[in-house]
């Protein structure tokens, strides 16, 4: 996982990082809540 972790701070600033990685989590909760 961390190996994960560094290489998507190493694509994207960890501030992009920082907003996507919430948005897509509350996007896959939101579709579980209605599913």
């Amino acid at each position: 996982m961390s190996f994960s972790i560094e290489s998507a701070r190493n694509i994207f600033p960890e501030t992009l990082a920082a907003d996507v990685v919430p948005a897509t989590i509350s996007r896959f909760n939101q579709l579980g809540v209605e599913d």
